[in-house]
């Protein structure tokens, strides 16, 4: 028995064979769109990741440096937490007597200073015959001004120089703590950055893969439709396809496959 495919067989066959081809296709753009999504979440997780082991790596610094800040502005005067045994704001306070009554120099080493001095001017005084005059009382006193004057100003000396070296303490401890702060900021920022550099990559491939498969069924349903016409324009006024070489003359039409009996 002799067999073969109509025109109209073949054209159907290759209709179907294009839009196979083009879900096939769109399914591709799909997955390709869905891979480039997923390396882009990826990259996102570990650019998160990076940035949270460097804050959690900074973050003693940062409260060292918080804590510094702090108490640096509690004896600054603005506020800050309280430091125990400081006065609030005393860092911005004048020098005044109460100072100079608790710096421990000048009050071990002025009386001693003061007897030793006044000893030897009545000394040299009462070798020379004129202890208890004008004279030397007049240098009894100026001598008392003059080191009564130097070891104040020694007292204020060590007062300041003790300020500055807690600021300079806590200033450098609040620096540390700004230091960390700015780090963690910038990576912070690089982060969010390439995130958003993931967002945009991801946004575009699974806008390319929208399109690749809208193209590529668009592109399958043409196909088939001019697959169709085409058949249709070859089966026009030829007679109807009933059995297998039903019309050997018309085998070039309808490619007879074998034959047999």
């Amino acid at each position: 028995m002799a067999f073969g495919l109509s025109a109209s067989a073949v054209g159907l066959i290759g209709a179907g064979a294009g839009l196979v081809g083009s879900a096939m296709a769109s399914g591709a753009a799909g997955d390709a769109a869905d891979a480039q999504v997923a390396a882009a979440d990826r990259a996102s997780a570990t650019q998160e990741a990076a940035r949270k082991q460097q804050r959690e790596d900074l973050m003693p610094w940062m409260k060292a440096g918080q804590e510094g800040n702090n108490k640096l502005q509690y004896l600054l005067g603005n506020g800050g937490t309280d430091v125990a045994g400081r006065t609030y704001g005393e860092l911005l306070k004048g020098f005044d007597q109460n100072d100079l009554n608790n710096d421990v120099v000048y009050n071990t080493g002025l009386k001693f200073g003061l007897d030793t001095g006044t000893n030897a001017i009545n000394t040299r005084a009462a070798s020379s015959g004129g202890y208890g005059s004008g004279a030397a009382l007049k240098a009894l006193t100026r001598f008392g001004n003059d080191y009564g004057t130097t070891k104040a100003a020694g007292a204020y000396d060590r007062l300041m120089n003790d300020k500055n070296q807690r600021y300079n303490f806590l200033a450098g401890q609040s620096q540390m703590g700004q230091n960390a702060a700015a780090g963690v900021g910038a990576a912070g920022m690089s982060a969010a950055n390439g995130i958003a550099q993931n967002q945009l990559a991801a946004g575009n491939a699974q806008s390319a893969g929208m399109v690749g498969s809208a193209n590529a069924i668009s592109g399958g349903i043409s196909d088939a439709t001019n697959a169709y016409r085409w058949n249709q324009l070859l089966n026009k006024g030829k007679p109807a396809y009933q059995t297998p070489g039903y019309n050997p003359t018309d085998s070039y039409l309808y490619g007879n496959a074998g034959s047999g009996s």
